[in-house]
């Protein structure tokens, strides 16, 4: 066989053995950090299935990448950054690919550039030999994907070996069957190729880095979501809560005398989407468990305007048009346009002028010629105004807020359905509120009861 023909069969040797490196690497790598979990099929993919074995317990790849050597951490200033093993083997075979690629097997003339290739075949093997021992010693266990690129990387270093002793090596351009030229690729070339390739490894690494972090994170949110149902499940637990809640001076706008059921004050606001989507909940599983519990009373509180109100700002008619226009629906005791108008203004969740309110009312089926009169007017002003202010006293710091006769409900309870059924269904308990010793202590230090609240 000519040195050509020995050279391209080494040449494709190599690049053969790296490709075999960065397809096994490559696997190590897509299943690092919580990819060999119980739930994991490993009937997808081929690899995987050689990652454990009933015949031979020691074979667990799980256990090898999830082990302290499977990984180290590298800090940028106070950022972690998580390097996998597996992430430096697929660099590595991925220079090699491209390096004999660009440049082909070095010439013997080109004396620092074969030490330079053998330098790197030579650490590369010394760290599968460390890596091998690590197995066979500390972690008495083995990752049969490992032992595959590191017989890769041997493979590699033998095919430098071999090529080193052939001969004048010819450029990848001749091994590749290319039109000869009259010179070898340059250096130059070779050093652009791997400069692209630092780059390339330095972005994948940051990329991978930030998506391992992503799933630890999504892990712990799903570990605590599932851990946060299991506890609004239990509607003995979201009672004690609820009535650990200190119990708050929160003034009714309305008592018929005829309703005795305990009253639920929301405070909303139509910009917050918090505030929406419970709305949008409410009226789908709230009705359903617990609607005919109690009165429900609702309050119009932006919380920029709340903090207005904290800080001693002006706050003007245009800030308030939503505010007046709600508290004008309520005087017409028509409460499914007064729902319907509140539907509309969610929907449009933006600031709307008194102009758009007189048609959403019309369309509410509310009378939109009174609205218009009442929002001018200032007991509702005054109204609206001693709601905010309301809110700033509670320290509400966001929407909804939801306070039954007086005691505030936890945001764990806010979406509890156990909840919301436990008070609804359990006999007494609805009506318990009212009649619960209640006394708040104002700044002066006055006592009011409940029933000077309610009066």
């Amino acid at each position: 066989m000519s040195e050509t023909g020995k050279q391209r069969i080494l040449a494709g040797g190599i690049i053969a053995a790296a490709v075999v490196g960065i397809a096994v690497t490559g696997t190590l790598l897509s299943d690092h950090d919580g990819g060999w979990d119980a739930g994991h099929n490993l009937g997808t993919a081929f690899l995987l299935q050689l990652c454990s074995s009933d015949a031979m317990p020691s074979a667990s790849c799980a256990d090898v990448v999830a082990s302290r050597w499977g990984s180290f951490d590298v800090y940028v200033g106070t950022r972690r950054i998580l390097v996998p093993m597996s992430f430096i083997g697929l660099a590595y075979f991925l220079t090699v690919v491209i390096w004999i690629s660009f440049c082909g097997l070095p010439p013997p003339r080109a004396k620092w550039r074969r030490r330079g290739v053998m330098l790197f075949a030579t650490c590369g093997v010394l760290v599968s030999i460390w890596l091998t021992g690590v197995m066979v010693a500390s972690l008495h266990a083995w990752c049969p994907l490992c032992v595959i690129a590191h017989g890769a990387n041997v493979a590699i270093l033998a095919g430098l070996v071999l090529a080193m002793r052939v001969g004048r090596c010819a450029s990848m351009a001749r091994i590749a069957g290319v039109r000869r030229t009259r010179h070898h690729p340059d250096l130059r070339l070779g050093l652009l190729a791997l400069g692209t390739i630092v780059a390339a490894i330095a972005v994948s690494w940051l990329h991978f880095d930030t998506v391992i972090e992503a799933r630890r994170q999504w892990r712990r949110a799903s570990g605590l979501k599932h851990a946060i149902e299991a506890i609004q499940g239990d509607a003995a637990f979201t009672i004690r809560e609820f009535f650990a809640e200190p119990v708050r001076k929160v003034p009714l706008h309305d008592t018929p005398p005829d309703d005795a059921r305990p009253t639920m004050v929301v405070f909303r606001s139509f910009e917050s989407d918090a505030s929406a989507c419970f709305e949008q909940d409410w009226r789908d599983e709230f009705s359903q468990y617990a609607g005919g519990a109690m009165r429900i009373e609702y309050r119009q509180t932006p919380l920029e305007l709340i903090r207005a109100i904290e800080a001693g700002r002006p706050i003007d008619d245009t800030q308030t048009a939503t505010l007046r226009a709600m508290e004008a629906a309520r005087l017409q005791r028509n409460p499914p346009g007064y729902d319907r108008l509140a539907v509309a203004l969610f929907r449009s969740r933006k600031r709307t002028g008194t102009a758009d309110v007189a048609d959403l009312a019309t369309r509410a089926g509310l009378d939109a010629d009174r609205l218009v009169r009442d929002m001018d007017n200032d007991s509702v002003r005054r109204t609206v105004m001693q709601d905010l202010s309301l809110a700033a006293a509670l320290g509400i710091d966001h929407t909804p807020a939801i306070f039954i006769e007086g005691r505030r409900v936890p945001n764990l309870c806010v979406k509890s359905t156990a909840f919301w059924a436990a008070i609804a269904n359990q006999p007494g308990l609805a009506a318990s509120f009212v009649s619960l010793d209640r006394t708040w202590t104002d700044g002066a230090g006055r006592h009011t009861t409940t029933s000077d609240v309610t009066k």
